[in-house]
């Protein structure tokens, strides 16, 4: 037999590739599965942390795909009640600018003062 030249060849226990494959599978599933995107930022005046990001919808009966951007802020109030919850989610003003300008627009809700700073 001669020897490949130019080429290597790996050979990986069955454990470890059956790891690799596995993990492969799983990427896939998630992949799959996501519909958005956070990223942690800091307001400039407050300091407050929180999420903005978007989230991608796809209407089942046209495939059209819609992404919406979104603020995720911690709920202040937490410690008052166990019950309430940890974070409150916005439309970022973007959102609802497009969301007023298609005829679909979301009621107003009243903001904090931090929360218009960081949007």
């Amino acid at each position: 037999m001669r020897p490949l030249q130019g080429w290597f060849i790996v050979v990986l226990p069955l454990r470890e590739s059956h790891n690799i494959m596995s993990e492969n599978n799983q990427n896939n599933e998630w992949q799959k599965r996501e519909v958005g995107a956070f990223w942690k930022n800091k307001g400039r005046n407050s300091g407050q942390t929180y999420l903005s990001g978007h989230v991608s919808l796809e209407d089942e009966a046209t495939g059209a795909k819609t992404r919406i951007k979104l603020v995720v802020f911690p709920n202040k109030y937490k410690d008052q009640n166990e019950k309430a919850p940890d974070f409150h989610v916005y439309l970022s003003k973007d959102s609802e600018s497009t969301a007023s300008n298609s005829g679909n627009a979301a009621p107003q809700q009243t903001q904090t003062q931090e929360e218009e700073v960081l949007m």
